[in-house]
């Protein structure tokens, strides 16, 4: 037979387990912040027109976001010229900077690019920290413009100097 202190040690860790459990729970509820990225959440393709210097010309993108966990996590493929490149992406909330995350690990870059955003009326906009891409060091900024459920607009630019200039833009479709 189990004696009555077994049982009322029993209890008391059941009892324990449960009460960290709902806390951890309500520590792991997804910022509200998030929620306005949820209409992101699909498969995207868009034939994107490129204007930077050694890359002009057209490329079919694919844009795959999905929830994990406390963050959204993106997958793009482009093909150009008979080249792939891909990214990866993950993107939250800080709550203590107030403002979007962003590390994306791409195929034409040896470190991640690590960008922060803000969303401006219907814009959701990312400016990056200085990166290295294809030899040089460079601050790009993307803005994708909800145009509604199933369509964005996305333009990339590169900081040049003071001002912003484009490197490529194209409109998104939801599949």
């Amino acid at each position: 037979m189990i004696d009555l202190a077994m049982r009322n040690r029993a209890f008391l860790v059941v009892a324990a387990l449960a009460a960290v459990s709902a806390v951890r729970a309500q520590e792991m509820e997804d910022p509200k912040e998030l929620a306005a990225l949820a209409w992101q959440v699909g498969t995207w393709e868009a034939d994107i027109k490129w204007s930077m210097p050694g890359m002009e010309g057209d490329s079919k993108m694919t844009w795959v976001v999905t929830k994990e966990g406390p963050a959204y996590k993106s997958l793009g493929t482009m093909e150009m010229g008979g080249m792939k490149s891909t990214e990866t992406q993950y993107f939250g909330w800080d709550d203590a900077k107030k403002k979007y995350w962003s590390y994306t690990f791409t195929t034409y870059s040896a470190v991640p690019r690590i960008e922060w955003g803000v969303i401006e009326g219907d814009k959701v906009i990312f400016t990056s920290e200085p990166w290295p891409m294809m030899g040089a060091s460079m601050v790009t900024r993307g803005t994708m413009t909800k145009k509604s459920d199933k369509e964005m607009h996305f333009l990339l630019e590169m900081k040049q100097g003071e001002a912003w200039a484009k490197m490529g833009e194209g409109t998104f479709k939801k599949k």
